[in-house]
């Protein structure tokens, strides 16, 4: 198994549901070779049994529910220790993919001499067009301290090397932190092919992104 793909649910009200259910649906539509664990923080029972029929039916290597919401820095070092693959994704519930998404990132990361992590998705503008933020590029893709907090993707090395996610109510922060301090930088698609269902009202990422200069 190449790649292992990590996603957190936890239902906080109907359109929460919906979009985690349109980001599965893709994940599965796009990545049918892929392994993919599912950590479901509960507060809907209906979600937690259409994610067991996604288990039943083989779209869903391994389901893990919580009694409790352990929230997502918990269940994602949980999918860390048990992913088999060579590369891992770690993503959000509200991710919709488009095709090729994921070959693209490994090309890249298998393309690079540095250390990387890649993500298919434009960054949140709100975090990353401050200044000190962008880093230069390589091979043709941006390279950014903030970028894909939403959804990214490392050899199971890089993710190592790193280290866990920490108990903190910014936990992705923190973790990108980290990342930054031993030599890693993030790696934006020159031409996003992943698009955030739940997108901030009132900005236009891919504008933000095509627009930013080094």
């Amino acid at each position: 198994m190449e790649t292992s793909i990590i996603i957190t649910h936890w239902s906080q009200n109907e359109f929460r549901s919906e979009t985690m259910r349109r980001c599965l649906q893709s994940v599965f539509d796009t990545t049918p070779q892929s392994e993919v664990l599912v950590y479901d923080n509960g507060g809907s029972l209906e979600d937690s049994k259409w994610l067991v029929e996604q288990t039943n039916s083989g779209n869903i290597a391994c389901y893990t529910r919580y009694r409790h919401n352990m929230h997502f820095y918990y269940a994602r070092n949980d999918g860390l220790k048990r992913a088999s693959g060579e590369y891992i994704v770690i993503m959000d519930n509200d991710i919709l993919l488009e095709k090729g998404w994921l070959e693209d990132c490994i090309q890249w990361l298998k393309g690079t001499q540095g250390k990387f992590f890649a993500t298919p998705i434009a960054p949140d503008p709100m975090n990353n067009v401050r200044e000190g933020r962008w880093r230069g590029v390589e091979n043709g893709w941006k390279l950014n301290t903030r970028a894909g907090s939403n959804i990214w993707v490392g050899h199971r090395d890089s993710f190592a090397e790193v280290g866990e996610f920490i108990q903190h109510t910014k936990a992705g922060s923190r973790w990108c932190d980290s990342m930054v301090c031993v030599g890693y930088l993030m790696g934006v698609m020159p031409e996003p092919k992943a698009t955030d269902m739940a997108l901030r009202k009132g900005y236009n990422f891919l504008d933000i992104i095509k627009n930013t200069t080094l």
